[in-house]
């Protein structure tokens, strides 16, 4: 309104304005007016301006109406009068509820959405209760008119945020020529609405958090204190009245959030987390919520990001700046080509969305953002002082071999041990070890004194051990007899040609007689076939019927039960799934005759589990369970006859088994799809007893196309699995990528092993960088524990690898697969929509899983704030 409007005479005000424009009232029927119509009507007249005329800091806000306003503290009032479009839900829904100030937040929001978008958030029509209650259908009749996932039908859906934000704000923005809000901003909008029209009252922001939100404090405020004061930005808003110093300072009285309630409160605000990664607003925790305010000079109109200064140009020449105009060349900050980076950059935001920890990166607080800068200062760093030669060496010289992607059988794991980033990894708390072979997760050494110290034990073969080759390819195996502790009768060996094939003979007789150096020989030569890793099928023929003959006997399997609960815990390991196969009659300690079935198994394994966490160090494991597999190389009576003794394990210890796979070599010539009638009538016999045995299949274990390993992977993805085994060949299949997103699949890798079983040259050309830049949900394994001989058991080692040899890999990567393993671990039974919906939950769950989740946020916080004391000096980016 013009100022001074009241002061002015009548005269006065028809000198400056005129005098009023007089209409004469008429009926349309031309009949004389009743009485009591006037006989003329005076039009009004337009004294504001328009808004895109007016500036803001010329313009007065008029608080005009508080007719409605209230204090909640002092009065109860029930019914809103708040406009519907803007009506927060609980005044519909919860009638009985006193309204009080989320309410107001939730208008708000409302209201800030219009400032910028010029028309309502919310479309709404007049509409009686009555009436609704009328278009109320049965839920039969419902299915007539929306579809199972609640759109309608013959309906336009329902515009997103994005939709609307697009046609609402930014179109409207360039058709006048304005900038349009960039994609920092826009997020950072979206974040502050989408807490503030949190469906519950009690989870939406105060007015306190709304004004020291990121978008508050980066855009809006700057933006509002350099038009209201007239001048430069970045002076007033860093030297500021002293109002606005207090509400700065205020922000340091807030609460410390620790991450697991940082994380929970950026979900149930409602952000997108469908990557199975934790979603967030800005948090901020550690000292205090200190979100610093990032103003640059030259801030554009009101809600729009902040213009970028002039781009610099370094020492370039006057004349070559004449010449580019001269010439008609653009300037990078003429407006279409700011258009063409903003632009780029929201590409490239897009694009960055896809990467599975997108969203845990945003919602890192700033002590676990720390940490993560001081990890990688510390690999890059090391990469050049640990791994690179020194003045006057060779690469031969040195004991690492010094180059970053060296194959990791060349590495000196001494070296490796002793460095800084071990130490983090060694550190890290590591969730649940989801890919994990129970043979291979034995030390050599440890197996082969277990099995010379045990009473008892025999080894047999299939045919005499004469050659060179059958020494070193020949199978043998292990098995108790109860007649070899007394037995003194000198027999021939398996190393002479009269040996009877299968025949038993003492352990200790067979390696003193070993004819290449007695018993040190024989052990050397057994270990040296315990960690045979030339290929996955050598690994399959030649180590594993040896280690799980050994695990088949009482005594051992509860000695290396005992030890491998050990190892994984020191590892920073809270749960564990062991493959395992059941190819060998298990015998009880002290009993020659083998048992029908493998239900004593599973309760020595049940008992050793639970006699371990009884101790102290064993409080920490969540618990242990076994996914039983079988071979697919046996024939398919063998295959069925396994299966009922997985189904009869189950039947009698249900907590042990947790799922079902079928493996074979990466050249198998039996495909998974052969297997399919088999599959399907194991999956009828379990429905049929009532058990629920999911399956976890390895698939995709080559990189080779057009295979049948290749291919097997849209079976396991058809035939419902629930985690893929490898899957090294999803990244060369685009739409199987979009089916594992869509199905909630997760895939188990294990670089080190795939990279050791010859699988692939090194960790350069895993395809585990491409999945996770896709956002395919991906856990670390460990496939081949035992494998390297010495105290490996564990995730360590994969670790270390992975952001070591990956530049894209950073701790929030290892945290994202960390949270997965934890996500997509079978703590219980259960159904499969169970099982989504608890996926789905998350952190924000309520079972078991969401309960794990949220210790092992708490443990990582813990971890980082460990990282960022001990490693300090290594936040500082210095020259390396």
């Amino acid at each position: 309104m013009p100022p001074k409007l009241d002061q002015l005479s009548t005269d006065e005000l028809y000198e400056k304005y005129g005098a009023p424009e007089l209409e004469p009232v008429v009926r349309l029927d031309g009949k004389v007016l009743p009485s009591g119509v006037p006989s003329h009507s005076i039009f009004p007249i337009w004294l504001g301006e328009a808004s895109d005329k007016l500036l803001l800091a010329d313009a007065t806000i008029l608080l005009t109406d508080f007719g409605e306003a209230f204090s909640p503290s002092q009065e109860e009032r029930f019914e809103s009068h708040t406009p519907l479009v803007i009506r927060p839900p609980e005044a519909g829904f919860e009638p009985t509820r006193p309204l009080s100030f989320p309410s107001d937040i939730w208008t708000l929001a409302c209201s800030i959405w219009e400032i910028l978008g010029q028309r309502s958030l919310f479309e709404g029509f007049l509409a009686t209760e009555d009436y609704m209650i009328r278009e109320q259908g049965r839920w039969s009749a419902r299915y007539d008119k929306f579809h199972e996932n609640g759109n309608p039908k013959n309906r336009e859906l329902l515009r997103t945020w994005a939709d609307r934000f697009a046609d609402s704000v930014q179109e409207p923005r360039q058709k006048r020529t304005m900038p349009v809000i960039e994609p920092e901003e826009s997020e950072a909008i979206f974040s502050l609405l989408r807490s503030m029209l949190s469906f519950r009252p009690d989870d939406r922001p105060t007015a306190k958090q709304v004004s020291e939100s990121e978008w508050m404090v980066k855009w809006a405020l700057p933006e509002y204190y350099r038009l209201s004061c007239g001048s430069n930005t970045t002076e007033k808003y860093n030297n500021p009245t002293p109002g606005k110093a207090k509400l700065m300072d205020s922000r340091k009285s807030i609460t410390p959030l620790t991450l697991y309630d940082a994380l929970k409160k950026a979900n149930k605000k409602g952000r997108a987390r469908d990557r199975t990664g934790i979603a967030g607003i800005r948090i901020q925790s550690d000292d205090h919520y200190t979100t610093q305010p990032a103003v640059v000079k030259g801030a554009s109109t009101f809600g729009t990001r902040k213009q970028k200064e002039k781009p610099y140009r370094g020492n370039m020449e006057t004349n070559d700046i004449e010449w580019e105009t001269e010439e008609g060349i653009p300037h990078a900050d003429d407006p279409f080509i700011q258009q063409y980076l903003r632009g780029r950059s929201s590409l490239i935001l897009e694009e960055q969305k896809q990467r599975h920890d997108f969203n845990l990166s945003k919602a890192l607080p700033p002590m676990a953002a720390r940490a993560c800068k001081i990890v990688s200062n510390i690999r890059d760093r090391e990469l050049n002082q640990v791994y690179s030669p020194g003045p006057g060496e060779q690469i031969g010289q040195f004991s690492m071999g010094m180059q970053r992607h060296i194959g990791v059988m060349s590495l000196d794991w001494t070296e490796v041990e002793k460095t800084n980033l071990w130490k983090i990894m060694k550190r890290m708390p590591k969730g649940s070890l989801l890919h994990a072979s129970l043979h291979a997760a034995i030390e050599a050494d440890f197996l082969i004194e277990l099995a010379f110290s045990t009473p008892g034990i025999c080894v047999w073969a299939t045919r005499p051990l004469i050659s060179q080759g059958d020494l070193d390819e020949a199978p043998f195996f292990f098995q108790y007899s109860s007649a070899s502790t007394n037995d003194t009768e000198d027999r021939p060996t398996m190393w002479s040609a009269s040996y009877e094939p299968s025949s038993l003979i003492p352990l200790s007789e067979a390696a003193s007689s070993f004819p290449s150096g007695g018993e040190t020989g024989f052990r050397t030569r057994l270990q040296s076939r315990l960690l045979s890793v030339a290929c996955c099928s050598d690994h399959n023929s030649r180590a594993m019927p040896l280690i799980n003959s050994l695990l088949s006997y009482e005594p051992i399997l509860r000695a290396c039960l005992c030890h491998v609960f050990s190892e994984l815990v020191r590892d920073g390991i809270r749960y564990v799934e062991f493959r395992t196969t059941f190819n060998f009659p298990y015998r009880k300690e002290g009993k020659d005759t083998p048992e029908d079935d493998y239900s004593e198994w599973c309760h020595v394994f049940q008992e050793e589990l639970a006699r371990f966490q009884k101790t102290d160090e064993g409080r920490s494991l969540y618990g242990a369970r076994i996914i039983w597999t079988c071979l697919r190389s046996l024939p398919k009576r063998d295959i069925v006859e396994n299966m009922k003794n997985c189904i009869l394990a189950k039947y009698d210890y249900p907590d042990t088994i947790c799922g079902f796979d079928i493996v074979g070599d990466k050249n198998e010539e039996k495909p998974l799809t052969d297997l399919v009638p088999i599959l399907f009538w194991f999956r009828k016999e379990c429905a049929a007893e009532g058990l629920e045995i999911p399956f976890f299949f390895h698939a995709g274990e080559s990189l080779k196309t057009g295979g049948q390993s290749d291919q097997g992977l849209f079976d396991a993805i058809l035939l419902g699995t629930r985690r893929i085994c490898q899957g090294l060949a999803l990244c060369q299949h685009p739409l199987a990528i979009e089916m594992v997103k869509e199905k909630k699949i997760l895939i188990e890798c294990s670089p080190i092993s795939d990279e050791m079983l010859g699988i692939t040259d090194s960790i350069q050309t895993h395809p585990l960088p491409v999945l996770l830049s896709r956002g395919v949900p991906v856990c670390l394994g460990a496939d081949a524990l035992g494998l390297f001989g010495g105290r490996t058991t564990g995730l360590t080692r994969q670790f270390w690898r992975a952001i070591q040899g990956l530049d894209s890999m950073g701790l929030t990567d290892l945290a994202m697969m960390v949270e997965n393993s934890i996500r997509w671990s079978c703590y219980q039974d259960q159904p499969t929509a169970e099982w989504l919906s608890d996926l789905r939950e998350g952190i924000l769950g309520e079972g078991t899983r969401a309960s794990r989740l949220q210790e092992w946020y708490a443990d990582f916080e813990s971890f980082c704030q460990w990282v960022t004391v001990e490693f300090a000096e290594a936040e500082v980016d210095e020259p390396i």
